[in-house]
């Protein structure tokens, strides 16, 4: 992150020396007049010591900082977050998938979308819905917060957002896109579902098995490529409905809609596998 961007939020400076969780409610003081350097007190929200540290991690500012101070405090630190955003946990949302492409292309253009909705609650609902047909994962946090990931794993904040992806998505005309045309297996909902045609995606097999371990342990996004390079490699066959939704489909024909759980799958299949090398050569 460069310095220019290294701007004060709610007055909480984080330097990545010494990271520390904090939960929401804890309290981080520092002494009015010491140094940077300085020893700072933790607290939990009831008040209790939690113990202090010689390197700063957290230090909240009392009061306006003069230039100067800004800008040896920016010229310290290489990141900056805000207090609460230091420990976020996300759960995943249960939601019925179903397909109702005209209540995400409602709700994404901020129209009524009267015509498959009678309210913008139940709009809400039927936009979710699609993108959970889709692949897309909703999770929410403590705060009540939901954040909407697609199956390429970007990250929305929220759900118009999302849905206009997914409206833009559907009328461009796919790329890098080749091979037979399959049906997808989808049940059908009410008015406004619809069946999508899946196409293979064009991608070129690459034998990298610790892309695949490593993801299925960290879901590390820039993984990804290489995990589904090796997986192709193994046999698999990766199609795109064109709205942005991907699936895997395993040798046997076995479908998947998550990278991260084909990931997880073949891992303990290797493993699975090492064990009965292991008894069989213990046998012998």
């Amino acid at each position: 992150m460069s310095h220019s961007r290294l701007q004060p939020r709610g007055s909480y400076y984080v330097k990545p020396c010494k990271r520390r969780l904090v939960k929401k409610g804890d309290t981080l003081c520092a002494l009015k007049g010491q140094e940077e350097e300085n020893i700072i007190a933790y607290k939990d929200g009831d008040g209790r010591e939690l113990g202090k540290e010689n390197q700063m991690t957290f230090i909240k500012i009392e009061g306006e900082l003069s230039r100067e101070q800004d800008d040896r405090m920016k010229m310290l630190m290489t990141e900056i977050f805000t207090f609460f955003w230091v420990e976020q946990i996300w759960e995943r949302v249960d939601i019925a998938p179903m397909l109702c492409p005209e209540a995400a292309a409602g709700y994404g253009c901020d129209r009524r979308g009267r015509a498959v909705a009678r309210s913008r609650d139940e709009l809400i609902l039927k936009a979710r819905q699609h993108i959970a047909a889709l692949g897309w994962i909703i999770e929410s946090n403590s705060e009540g917060k939901l954040r909407f990931i697609s199956p390429d794993e970007t990250i929305f904040g929220n759900l118009r957002e999302a849905c206009r992806f997914v409206t833009e998505q559907e009328e461009k005309e796919p790329i890098k896109l080749l091979g037979r045309k399959t049906k997808a297996k989808i049940k059908r909902g009410r008015k406004g579902d619809c069946v999508k045609k899946w196409k293979r995606v064009n991608i070129k097999p690459r034998s990298c098995p610790e892309a695949v371990e490593e993801y299925a342990r960290n879901k590390r996004p820039k993984l990804s490529t290489k995990a589904k390079k090796h997986i192709v490699s193994l046999g698999w066959v990766i199609e795109s409905d064109g709205w942005g939704r991907i699936r895997y489909a395993a040798p046997d024909r076995t479908v998947n809609y998550s990278l991260h759980q084909v990931c997880k799958f073949l891992t303990e299949k290797k493993q699975e596998a090492k064990v009965r090398g292991a008894e069989e050569a213990t046998e012998d």
